[in-house]
């Protein structure tokens, strides 16, 4: 892994851009394997809102501010498939290693290569890197956001007053922009201002904090009125039926950790033959081990502002959470995951002795290796909910079904998004004939029905209570049940009536 130390020092800027190109390629080909999976229930309510007539009237009763969705509405004009759709999050997700790696140029030039791999090969990147959703535009908008205002405070030295000026103005619209993507990037301004006043104090620089400020109050005033305008309907409907769990130890601790992708890492050993599974497992925790020696001995203080930056952000959401609503999961956190990168590249950077250096980019660099395996092998090749290899099952059980015999499907758990993905993927097919198991009543019930049951993480307690009381209700009107499949917590099961 020498490469990574010589770029550093002695090359031209085209080398420099080469394998700065040559790292792209690689979080772009890791981005564009396997667009065509299909969709799950997050990704068609962004189609639906994005696709609908009355837009505006639509996006004042939904839960995220409407910028991802506008980009989205004029991204479908060309076409609607999976792949086009995608495409559009590939290019933000590409986007958030190229200005993370602009950003740690201005820092220090030994992070720039190290940070790039990571952001490239992020397990946390890889899994939204192609979802229709705003979370890729949002990263994208955080390290924008962290490269405009390093450029604000590095160079305020040796800039003009209009270079300042447009700097600023550059740094606000990117984080109005966040801001106008998904509101918890609020949570990211006071983590840049913090972010600031370290900076300035060890650069010895104070005449810019008030361009820093003017770029904050204004994503504060946007936050005000995208709160109270777009989502002052929303916000008492999704509330009532809110699913988010209340932080625990357990959830802080194991959200840091999938952040940072250790348990990605690790799952990408499941393909090690099982015979050499145990050595696997004790070589990756040995690898975790000799990283964390050689970070000790490095210079930690390049790293802290946006070590304070990313622990700033992350306080922010964990009190919002358990002091208002819960928004404390992996996916509301990935804004952060640029900032966290760059700490690690710039501690690594800070690495004195070139041998210990390359040791921990050369462990780096295979550690994340296997995040990105994991993501070629397992998780991008599949839906994230397996909603079309059920509706096939569904299908081929519907193939000796008489024609004249009544068709009938029950739900439980996440009953309206199975709803409405059971309605996009078979079109009219089950339209007017799936049910809550609310409106369950065994006298109207037929012989034979279907029952779709949709678990998934922190399922609120009274959507599993339905769920039993259902099953229970069944058992004492004599109906029997077969599970005919089953994979990520989607279920389908075929109740017949006993002799």
């Amino acid at each position: 892994m020498s490469w990574l130390n010589r770029v550093c020092v002695g090359r031209s800027h085209k080398q420099v851009f080469l394998y700065g190109l040559a790292i792209v390629l690689v979080g772009l080909l890791l981005r564009l394997y396997s667009l065509e999976r299909g969709l799950w229930y997050d990704e068609v309510s962004s189609l639906q809102l994005a696709s609908t007539e009355d837009f505006w009237r639509s996006a004042r009763g939904y839960d995220h501010p409407p910028l991802y969705f506008l980009i989205l509405r004029g991204w479908i004009k060309f076409t609607s498939s999976p792949p086009w759709l995608r495409l559009l999050s590939v290019f933000f997700s590409c986007g958030t290693i190229v200005f993370l790696m602009l950003w740690l140029r201005l820092i220090n030039f030994r992070a720039v290569f190290i940070g790039g791999w990571l952001a490239a090969c992020s397990p946390g990147l890889l899994s939204f890197s192609q979802e229709i959703r705003g979370y890729a535009l949002l990263a994208c908008l955080t390290s924008l956001s962290l490269w405009a205002l390093e450029m604000l405070l590095t160079a305020s030295c040796r800039r003009g007053k209009a270079a300042k000026t447009f700097t600023a103005l550059w740094l606000g619209c990117s984080l109005c922009a966040a801001v106008a993507v998904h509101l918890v990037a609020v949570f990211f301004i006071p983590a840049l201002v913090v972010y600031s006043h370290v900076r300035l104090k060890r650069l010895w620089l104070h005449g810019v904090l008030h361009h820093v400020y003017a770029a904050a109050c204004a994503a504060l005033l946007l936050f005000i009125l995208l709160y109270s305008w777009f989502l002052r309907g929303a916000r008492h409907s999704y509330l009532e039926g809110w699913w988010m769990p209340q932080p625990s130890l357990k959830l802080i601790a194991s959200t840091l950790v999938e952040l940072l992708g250790l348990p990605q890492m690790l799952e990408g050993l499941m393909f090690v033959p099982p015979v050499y599974t145990p050595a696997a497992i004790l070589f990756f925790f040995g690898c975790l081990g000799v990283l964390v020696w050689c970070l000790s001995g490095a210079d930690f203080r390049p790293a802290l502002p946006s070590l304070l930056l990313f622990l700033t952000g992350y306080a922010g959401i964990l009190l919002y959470s358990i002091f208002f609503i819960s928004v404390f999961i992996s996916r509301t956190l990935l804004f952060l995951i640029p900032p966290l990168i760059g700490s690690v590249a710039l501690l690594c950077a800070g690495i004195l002795q070139r041998r210990v250096y390359l040791a921990a980019q050369t462990l780096f660099v295979m550690l994340s290796a296997l995040g990105a395996l994991r993501w070629v092998m397992w998780e991008a090749p599949q839906e994230r909910v397996p909603w079309s290899e059920m509706v096939s099952t569904l299908d081929a059980a519907l193939a000796t079904w008489p024609e004249a015999a009544r068709r009938e499907v029950i739900i439980t758990g996440y009953p309206f998004d199975a709803l409405v993905m059971l309605e996009y993927k078979t079109g009219s097919l089950w339209k007017g004939r799936s049910r809550l198991a609310t409106e369950f009543v065994c006298r109207n019930a037929p012989p034979v029905f279907f029952h779709i049951f949709h678990y998934r993480n922190f399922m609120p307690q009274h959507e599993l209570e339905i769920h039993n009381r259902f099953l229970e209700h069944t058992a004492v009107c004599g109906y029997a049940r077969q599970e005919i499949f089953s994979k990520k917590g989607l279920t389908l099961y075929r109740f017949y009536k006993q002799a």
